[in-house]
């Protein structure tokens, strides 16, 4: 058992990291390719096309992490072996696959230790970066303009959008974001957004408002999760 923990599960998660390498870059390309020739110009509709990418790459590795795991592989391939296919060229195919875990293997140890190293740098900074916006939201205030506050509102009616959002003031940034997604925040940067005229402010608050109306948080978050 010892020995499984070791070795077989050391060498499964370096497998799954370094095969979703190249799936991810394949499902890039072809979301490029079909938003460059499929004529997808609709923000909405481009949108979607990255969802459906990110949840692909999703399925794709959750599929895979299944199939290798030791001895899935075998049982895997004992349903989808034919009876009539030729001894030489199941043995063709396992030489390929041989070759391919062979060289995989070989850099397996030095990607995984790469990989760890990257992934707690990435928590630290993720985990650092969210503190900060906690900090950011407990330093703001309310005492946000009543016109701010009555255009934001006219949207969310518009929309239909009927969950709390609460609308905050704030001196410690420079650019409208929205934090959270139970009970999100949209935090107003008073000082960028006085000189604007009223379209301007509109035009900038719908879009916020579309960040939360589209999950977007949850969205990032399962990217940067990723």
């Amino acid at each position: 058992m010892t020995e499984w923990i070791n070795f077989q599960q050391f060498d499964w998660l370096a497998a799954v990291l370094l095969h979703s390498l190249w799936i991810g870059g394949v499902i890039t390309v072809l979301s490029a390719l079909l938003l460059h020739f499929g004529g997808i110009k609709n923000a909405h509709s481009r949108y979607l096309v990255g969802v459906g990418s990110l949840a692909l790459f999703v399925l794709s590795i959750g599929l895979l992490s299944i199939y290798l795991i030791p001895g899935a592989e075998s049982e895997i391939g004992a349903v989808l072996t034919f009876e009539d296919t030729s001894a030489i060229v199941q043995e063709a195919a396992a030489d390929s696959a041989l070759s391919w875990l062979t060289i995989l293997n070989s850099y397996s140890t030095v990607f995984l230790q790469a990989w760890c190293i990257g992934m707690t740098f990435l928590l630290l900074r993720m985990i650092g970066g969210y503190q900060y916006l906690i900090q950011i939201r407990r330093k703001a205030n309310d005492h946000v303009p009543e016109a701010w506050v009555q255009s934001i509102n006219s949207i969310r009616s518009q929309w239909n959008m009927h969950g709390e959002i609460r609308i905050l003031a704030s001196n410690h940034i420079d650019m409208p974001m929205v934090f959270g997604h139970i009970k999100p925040a949209l935090l107003l940067p008073v000082s960028m957004l006085s000189g604007l005229d009223q379209d301007q402010l509109e035009a900038i608050f719908a879009h916020e408002l579309a960040h939360i109306r589209r999950n977007d948080y949850l969205v990032h978050l399962e990217q940067t999760v990723i």
